[in-house]
């Protein structure tokens, strides 16, 4: 429990149009020891899991279970803090991996295809939409390439968690242990669900 008020006044300050995070360090700091004190891997795997709830299993992969489009997310919980994992969900296009980047093609014929960037070179250029599906556009029909600076994953991808369903997901992706059970898991989950 919260006796000190400052989860109240959290929430009141994130909740504008669904839940916005802000990035000023206190309140990383104050995400963080909510993540610490009170995250819940166990709820946060079923976040991950709820294509309709979070969107991050039909980008990103955990343990072989989820989608290709954006970074494989097996080791997180080793390789980033848990503020790093919060700038990486709050603001996806501050700091975009490499090879993930996002391009938009235009094709002499006028249609406009964006996606990243799968491979470049004769006969095709192949990108990867947001919805998994690859364009092969051939390179004499390409009349502009343009990288971008914005990450393929949506800015606002949290406003439809609660502050609790966000903080219980940043705890699954810090336990190397949940994220190990993960396929056993969503095959027993996917046989209940026949």
């Amino acid at each position: 429990a919260d006796r000190s008020g400052h989860t109240e006044q959290l929430l009141k300050k994130l909740y504008a149009d669904g839940l916005a995070i802000s990035l000023e360090p206190a309140d990383v700091q104050r995400v963080k020891q909510l993540v610490l004190e009170t995250g819940n891997s166990a709820r946060g795997r079923e976040i991950f899991l709820r294509a309709e709830k979070s969107q991050c299993i039909k980008c990103h992969r955990v343990e072989g279970v989820g989608g290709n489009i954006g970074p494989d997310l097996n080791k997180i919980s080793q390789t980033h803090t848990i503020e790093k994992i919060i700038e990486s969900i709050v603001d996806p296009s501050r700091e975009i991996k490499e090879g993930f980047e996002t391009w938009t093609v235009v094709t002499t014929a006028g249609k406009v295809y964006g996606g990243l960037k799968i491979s470049e070179g004769p006969p095709q250029f192949v990108l990867r939409g947001a919805n998994g599906r690859d364009y092969r556009i051939y390179v004499n029909e390409i009349e502009d390439k343009i990288p971008s600076q914005r990450s393929l994953m949506p800015d606002a991808t949290i406003a439809q968690l609660t502050l609790t369903e966000f903080v219980d997901l940043i705890a699954f992706l810090k336990d190397e242990q949940a994220q190990q059970d993960l396929p056993q898991y969503a095959e027993q989950r996917t046989a209940e669900d026949r």
